[in-house]
């Protein structure tokens, strides 16, 4: 049986709480202030997410002499060279099932060209894989690799996914 008492005991302890959330969620409650030597406020406290970070890289090698092309040109008259493709996870936590697509080109033309493909990298781990190009007299090639295709992993840093190179076949004697 509902008494007076009790329905006055309810209907305070209803109205308490609903003030008391409503200080809590709004703008109009009471102001906090921190309490000298009671530690540092939640504002302070830093948060730690762990998330992954999948960087691209490109770099080219000359087949005659192994030595590093430079982004732009090929002065050593090489007719071929070794693309490395490099994809890295920099960030602190997997980067799960995400597709990466490579590219290259000779003087506009597909000369390779696979379907896309799936990966994963742990946390700091990176892998590379090369692939040989042609250099005709006169050839522009341009290789391109994109990790995170479909942009389902999400990133502390989303802009470092894409990478192109070009290498510009030339004698310089």
């Amino acid at each position: 049986m509902l008494t007076r008492r009790r329905f006055a005991q309810a209907l305070s302890l209803s109205l308490t709480l609903a003030v008391t959330l409503l200080a809590f969620t709004s703008h109009w409650g009471v102001e906090a202030k921190p309490v000298q030597g009671a530690g540092s406020p939640l504002s302070q406290i830093p948060i730690h997410i762990k998330l992954p970070d999948i960087e691209t890289s490109i770099a080219a090698f000359s087949d005659c002499d192994s030595t590093q092309i430079y982004n732009g040109y090929f002065p050593n008259c090489c007719s071929s060279a070794r693309v490395r493709f490099t994809i890295k996870n920099k960030g602190t936590a997997t980067a799960k099932n995400f597709f990466y697509k490579v590219v290259i080109r000779n003087n506009g033309v597909k000369v390779y060209d696979p379907p896309a493909a799936q990966m994963t990298l742990n946390s700091g781990e990176s892998k590379s894989f090369f692939v040989k190009v042609s250099l005709p007299p006169d050839a522009v090639v341009k290789a391109s690799i994109r990790a995170d295709t479909t942009s389902s992993v999400f990133e502390t840093n989303e802009t470092n996914n894409f990478k192109y190179f070009t290498i510009k076949e030339g004698c310089i004697k």
